[in-house]
Formats: C-alpha cells, sequence, structure tokens
C-alpha cells in the first residue's frame, strides 16, 4: 500500500484508529507494499480553530509511540481557556466524557484557569490509557499568553493486550488501570521531546487549508 504524504487537514481533526495503527505496524513489520510508513503520521500545520500542531509517530522498543504539540495564543486566561477547548480531541477518546463521568479534560481546563508565571508548567497522565500531557503557559513580549500542550500516546505493541494500550480507542474504558503504574509511567522520556514550531514556516499557512509536511525523521 503506498504511503501517501502526510497533511494536517484544516478542516478535520486527525484521528489514529486501529486501522491505522494496524497497517503501520504491518509496513513496520513486513516492508512499505504491505501497509502506512510512519511518514504518513510526521504532520505539521493549523487546524480548522486556527491552533497550531505538529505529529510526530516512532516506535519504540517494538511500540508505536505518538508525540504532538499544539499552541493556540490569547490576550488573557479566561480567552486562552476557551480557544484551548479545542485541544480535547487532541488528547484521548475518553477525555472528554465517558461513562465514569470523570472529565478528564475538564481538569486540564481548570488547570489552564489557574495557571500563574510562577506555576506555568502542569503534567497529567490519562487514568484509562496510556496517554500523558503537559501544559505549559508562555507569556509574550507583546502582553498575550500562549497556552503549548504537548501529548505523548503509547500505542504498545500489536496485539500485546494490555488494558492500557487497548482503551486508547474507547470512548468508554472499562476500567481505570493500575495506580503505581500510572506514576511510575514517563511517555515523555520514552518518545522523546518535540522540536519548537517554526514560526517562519508556519507563519504562511491560513486556516482552513491543507500543508504537506516533508518527512523530517
Amino acid at each position: 500500500m503506498k504511503a501517501y504524504p502526510s497533511q494536517l487537514r484544516g478542516g478535520y481533526d486527525f484521528s489514529v484508529t486501529r486501522e491505522v495503527v494496524d497497517l503501520l505496524f504491518r509496513a513496520h513489520e513486513r516492508g512499505q507494499r504491505y501497509g502506512l510508513l510512519l511518514p504518513y503520521l510526521n504532520m505539521s500545520g493549523v487546524d480548522r480553530h486556527g491552533n497550531l500542531g505538529m505529529n510526530k509517530a516512532r516506535f519504540v522498543d517494538g511500540k508505536l509511540m505518538i508525540a504532538s504539540r499544539w499552541e493556540t495564543h490569547a490576550d488573557s486566561i479566561q480567552r486562552l481557556s476557551q480557544k484551548a477547548q479545542a485541544f480535547a480531541p487532541k488528547l484521548c477518546l475518553h477525555a472528554y466524557t465517558n461513562v465514569w463521568r470523570e472529565k478528564v479534560w475538564q481538569k486540564v481546563e481548570d488547570a489552564i484557569l489557574k495557571m500563574t508565571e510562577s506555576e506555568a508548567s502542569k503534567v497529567f497522565k490519562c487514568p484509562y490509557c496510556e496517554t500523558d500531557y503537559t501544559l505549559r503557559l508562555q507569556y509574550n513580549t507583546t502582553g498575550g499568553k500562549t497556552i503549548v500542550m504537548d501529548v505523548w500516546k503509547n500505542y504498545g505493541r500489536r496485539d500485546d493486550g494490555v488494558l492500557a494500550h487497548e482503551q486508547i480507542f474507547h470512548f468508554n474504558p472499562s476500567s481505570r488501570i493500575d495506580a503505581e503504574a500510572i506514576l511510575r509511567r514517563d511517555l515523555r522520556a520514552d518518545v522523546g521531546s518535540l522540536p519548537a514550531l517554526a514560526p517562519a514556516r508556519i507563519a504562511g499557512m491560513k486556516r482552513g487549508h491543507s500543508y504537506q509536511l516533508k518527512d523530517r525523521s
């Protein structure tokens, strides 16, 4: 199967489905003609809300791991919190609402409203799947503010049967994962850090358009 150039489509939220993961593993294990190569997920651009974003996928010790970075800008914390609501679909499928009535995203939104210069970074770990995310508040020289959200996801190995990897595909996860495992988890160290979004490259992009990203791996 041909691996098409990756794009961040302005009108849609890109999602990594179980089928996409299967095709990535096929290409990784058997060659390009059998699936999709990692550059399919390596993309950057502007989403339909005008937020800057990028994805970077890697295989680490046989596990598929994806790191993403999203940025949005505003003049006030309140406005920043409103614009950051567009980040919710970038987390887990169950981050916004689930059968456990635990609104993971609400904790993120509350943290943004409480952020100050002295406490400008927060780390969150999903209790249902292997997704970690970090929020950072940056103060701009023009007086505005920027929220940067980094997301690290571990899809595990092919058919490994691990609950935390399986539930990454579920809107309604069946149970919480082990609390000690969550505390020990450090996906950022496993996946690696992301480069800063390059203003010079992003500046020419317009909301609602598609942009092709050349593979940088």
